[in-house]
């Protein structure tokens, strides 16, 4: 609807002026949406890591991988937050996860080979 397309914009502009409480509260009354789900989630654990909340960011970040576990944006997210707390056993399941779920011989191989 208009109503959530403006919801979005004006959380975006918050995002990018770096008022995460703000931003993070209208991302979060999007999160349901079907439509911004997937860019909300994202953005959330950007704004939880932004407000060193990095135990809640995980959750976000997982919830991004979860709904689309072939997006390198969401692994490389969730991987890169969970080897920087010293979780790097769980950062390498979550790219397992990730390349069953990508068709081999893709883009996305090659970015995740140097981490």
């Amino acid at each position: 609807s208009d109503c959530a397309d403006l919801m979005y914009e004006v959380a975006l502009t918050l995002f990018k002026l770096q008022h995460w409480e703000k931003a993070l509260s209208l991302l979060r009354e999007l999160a349901d949406s079907v439509v911004y789900h997937d860019a909300t989630t994202m953005r959330i654990g950007e704004c939880l890591i932004a407000m060193r909340r990095p135990a809640e960011s995980v959750v976000a970040f997982t919830q991004a991988f979860e709904r689309r576990p072939g997006s390198l944006a969401a692994t490389l997210a969730i991987t890169n937050l969970l080897a920087m707390h010293g979780e790097p056993e769980r950062a390498f399941d979550f790219i397992s996860k990730h390349l069953l779920a990508t068709p081999s011989g893709t883009v996305h191989m090659h970015s995740l080979s140097a981490w």
